[in-house]
């Protein structure tokens, strides 16, 4: 199937989005979620890009009041970005 979409470009992005019109114009509408993905990573695979199936992700949510100063919100994002990279599972900041 290997195909290279010249509009798309050779970036990354590019890349996913040509395998994935590949495998749809392959093998239709008519597959199951898994098998999609199956294809679209071998699709990947052929087009020499590494890729994992399934990859657990994990998502913090982040507020910062915008009441606060500027400098004073920069400084809480990175005081919370860098306790989340510790390890912590949620950082609370007060003030």
């Amino acid at each position: 199937m290997k195909t290279q979409h010249e509009n798309l470009g050779s970036d990354l992005t590019g890349q996913v989005i040509g395998a994935a019109i590949a495998v749809h114009r392959e093998f239709g509408p008519e597959l199951d979620e898994a098998d999609y993905e199956r294809a679209l990573h071998l699709e990947l695979l052929a087009m020499g890009s590494q890729n994992k199936v399934s990859v657990p992700l994990t998502l913090f949510k982040v507020w910062i009041s915008t009441a606060k100063l500027p400098k004073t919100n920069k400084r809480w994002l990175q005081e919370t970005l860098a306790a989340l990279a510790s390890g912590r599972k949620w950082a609370h900041r007060q003030g």
